[in-house]
């Protein structure tokens, strides 16, 4: 009780953001880090951890990066 997330409003504006570009996918779980950037993400699950990226065929790393700078992450 009483636990306060640091950025949590941006927190939120970034997985709206990201969910806005999946507009076929329903339900996703957001993995997001916390920073001293801010809020990063790096990635989402969908379909009860059935990944996006199978369902797809492809990995969704061009999409995340349309989000935030996915470097971070991987490289």
């Amino acid at each position: 009780m009483g636990l306060q997330l640091p950025d949590f409003e941006q927190v939120l504006r970034l997985v709206k953001t990201a969910a806005r570009r999946l507009p076929l996918v329903r339900a996703v779980g957001w993995d997001i880090a916390l920073s001293a950037q801010g809020p990063c993400l790096i990635e989402g699950n969908d379909n009860w951890c059935v990944t996006i990226q199978m369902t797809m065929r492809q990995g969704i790393r061009h999409l995340a990066s349309q989000v935030c700078d996915m470097t971070q992450v991987y490289d």
